[in-house]
């Protein structure tokens, strides 16, 4: 079961939705498709989560698009046009503190690699991870460039709508 939804939109931008993976997204005379950005992710991605604890486990990437909305944001003032679809994120570790799936925004501004952003309720996990504080949610960021990933995992505690606490779990980064 996918949980969770997050959103970047840039400012002032009005997405346009694109009909299929194969529809462009342009920025002057360069463009993207959907085909484009989730070749990107060369996955899955096996690489190594450097916990804050200090102990070190084997992590499992992999995404999938499942279908959805396509959106292509025109270029916004000194912003490049970017293209974002939604993704099933699978996050696993060898030891079992992560077995998550969720839902995440994977998302490439023209001209730069892919990044990746997902959340997860705490209560609709279903790892080990229990967080060392009150936590309502654990985010995933990560930036892409065909075998090359870098992120991190991060708790964070809402309260009325604002982000009240969050904190570092892990980064992941390939050698």
């Amino acid at each position: 079961m996918m949980v969770g939804c997050v959103s970047h939109e840039p400012d002032g931008a009005e997405p346009k939705p694109l009909a299929s993976l194969d529809d462009a997204c342009r920025d002057g005379d360069i463009a993207i498709t959907g085909n484009d950005l989730l070749a990107q992710l060369q996955l899955p991605y096996e690489v190594a989560l450097g916990l804050e604890s200090g102990s070190q486990t084997s992590l499992t990437l992999h995404a999938a698009y499942r279908g959805g909305e396509i959106l292509c944001y025109p270029r916004w003032h000194d912003t490049a046009a970017s293209l974002s679809m939604h993704v099933e994120l699978l996050f696993v570790t060898a030891d079992g503190t992560f077995r998550e799936v969720m839902n995440a925004l994977l998302s490439q501004p023209i001209g730069t690699q892919a990044t990746l952003d997902g959340w997860l309720s705490i209560d609709a996990m279903q790892g080990t991870f229990t967080p060392e504080r009150p936590a309502s949610s654990v985010e995933v960021q990560g930036t892409f460039a065909g075998p090359a990933t870098s992120g991190s995992v991060i708790w964070a505690l809402w309260s009325d709508g604002e982000l009240y606490d969050e904190g570092r779990v892990g980064r992941w980064a390939t050698p």
